[in-house]
């Protein structure tokens, strides 16, 4: 599987798909970014706080990027879905649109039914956020 097939699979597409490229990876890690411009309809929602990027919204560039590395190598298989159960995220400095986020992405246990990751965000070469989630993996009858 290619990255842009991984990709493909995400369940979430733009405005809400917060993945533009993969950099590169291997089996255990994953480099992404994702640009924040001004015209995207989260920073335009955001424009009374400055253009900042809400900190939800980096934690689910984390999660769908652990995902997208999760699919490259057939951690979750194509058909059953990835549900994120718990993140944790440490926000060390605003990201201010536009910019570029790299999400850098680490499998930290993979398990036959979750899988553990951390991440770091950066912007500039510096890390904007530290995100922890686990996800837990559905069946297709148990994601209905």
């Amino acid at each position: 599987m290619t990255a842009d097939d991984a990709l493909s699979e995400l369940p979430q597409k733009p405005p809400f798909l917060f993945v533009d490229k993969v950099l590169g990876h291997t089996d255990l890690t994953i480099a992404a970014v994702f640009s924040y411009e001004l015209d995207h309809p989260i920073v335009m929602a955001h424009r009374n706080v400055g253009n900042s990027i809400p900190g939800s919204v980096l934690m689910e560039q984390a999660a769908q990027t652990a995902l997208v590395l999760a699919k490259l190598h057939t951690l979750v298989p194509a058909e059953m879905p990835l549900l994120v159960g718990a993140l944790q995220g440490k926000f060390l400095r605003p990201v201010i649109a536009p910019s570029q986020v790299i999400c850098r992405v680490a499998i930290v246990y993979s398990r036959s039914v979750q899988i553990g990751f951390k991440s770091e965000l950066e912007v500039g070469g510096e890390v904007s956020a530290r995100v922890k989630g686990a996800c837990s993996i559905l069946s297709a009858s148990e994601a209905k």
